[in-house]
């Protein structure tokens, strides 16, 4: 929805919005709209990007173009300092990641040889995808939003939570 409504403020409107917020659900509504052998799809998207999408095209006989046109870096180890002191200190209870480029950053900077830093940290996933790179990462995910969206993954920490406090 988001993406829609930026391309809205852009004068372009979306013809598809995937219910689920992956390139697998974006290629199922491609193909159940009718992409036929042969259409040709153009992919922008971040460097790092999973395959699925444009495999699935192809596989469909769509010619697909891969344009890369963002990647994801970590910040400077500096500029994350304060927030990694915090951890250290006990002072953060939860970190949220959003996609699995985030996980693969966070987990780059936030180990230190001889600080326990993730030891008590909940951690929330926007999605199956993600959830399971912090699982590669070896973080356990303490819970995932059910509509892949910044609000959904509000929800889940909110609900978490809840839940916890409840059997408390």
């Amino acid at each position: 929805p988001a993406t829609a409504e930026e391309l809205a403020s852009h004068g372009v409107a979306a013809d598809f919005v995937p219910g689920e917020y992956r390139a697998e659900a974006v290629a199922d509504v491609l193909i159940e709209a009718g992409l036929a052998r042969g259409d040709w799809v153009l992919v922008p998207r971040a460097l790092e990007a999973r395959e699925v999408l444009p495999r699935m095209l192809r596989a469909r006989g769509a010619r697909v173009d891969v344009a890369p046109v963002y990647r994801t870096v970590p910040p400077p180890r500096a500029s994350v300092e304060p927030a990694l002191s915090r951890m250290a200190a006990g002072e953060v209870d939860a970190v949220t990641f959003t996609s699995s480029s985030t996980v693969r950053n966070f987990a780059r900077l936030a180990r230190r040889p001889g600080k326990a830093l993730l030891e008590h940290l909940d951690f929330y996933s926007i999605g199956p995808i993600t959830t399971a790179t912090a699982r590669d990462e070896g973080l356990s995910v303490a819970a995932e939003a059910e509509e892949y969206t910044i609000v959904g993954l509000v929800n889940a920490i909110v609900e978490h939570r809840a839940g916890r406090a409840k059997r408390k």
